[in-house]
């Protein structure tokens, strides 16, 4: 008699389709994973960690499971409005997530395309710019050549100039032979 119970009650509370025996497993390490996780935490955090761990995990794992034991338990002790009220906003949560997550997406996408963009702006400012400063460098070379040879000349007029005026010495004595048959470079 107990047993058709309770089997008449897994039947009534489990979708057909959802398996059952690898979800309860998954929800019952869940619950038990939520005091570790907050172990560190107050007392209030610690003591319902256990059931917002479980009941996430059975939204996760036992979709169809959860929602029938809400719908029971609502059924029970709510009343319809709020059971029609949070299932409206339940899919008002669900519609907002799935505009984030488009939006996200377009401006992940947005971003990519200014970033490329950005790149090869960033590619053809650098190109003018080197363009433009190796122009600079060759005007400032070509005068610094062309000041450098004007001086040049100058300085080679003014050397040719005071050569010019500088009165050459006569050698009246014959030079001696250089010693061991060195040759002179003058002659």
């Amino acid at each position: 008699m107990l047993e058709q119970h309770i089997s008449r009650i897994v039947r009534n509370t489990v979708p057909s389709g959802e398996k059952l025996a690898p979800g309860i497993l998954y929800v019952g390490v869940a619950a038990l994973a939520g005091p570790i996780f907050t172990r560190k935490r107050n007392f209030a955090v610690r003591w319902t960690s256990p059931l917002v761990f479980g009941a996430a995990a059975a939204a996760y794992w036992l979709p169809g499971t959860a929602q029938v034991v809400l719908r029971n338990v609502w059924a029970r002790y709510g009343d319809p409005k709020t059971i029609d009220r949070v299932t409206e906003m339940w899919q008002e949560v669900k519609q907002t997530r799935r505009e984030a997550v488009k939006s996200v997406q377009e401006g992940v996408q947005e971003l990519r395309m200014s970033l490329q963009e950005g790149r090869e702006f960033g590619k053809k400012r650098a190109a003018e710019a080197v363009n433009v400063a190796v122009a600079a460098a060759k005007e400032e070379a070509d005068v610094v050549v062309t000041t450098v040879q004007a001086q040049t000349h100058k300085a080679s007029e003014a050397v040719t100039k005071v050569m010019d005026k500088i009165p050459v010495p006569k050698d009246e004595k014959p030079k001696k032979p250089l010693p061991l048959g060195f040759k002179d470079s003058a002659e």
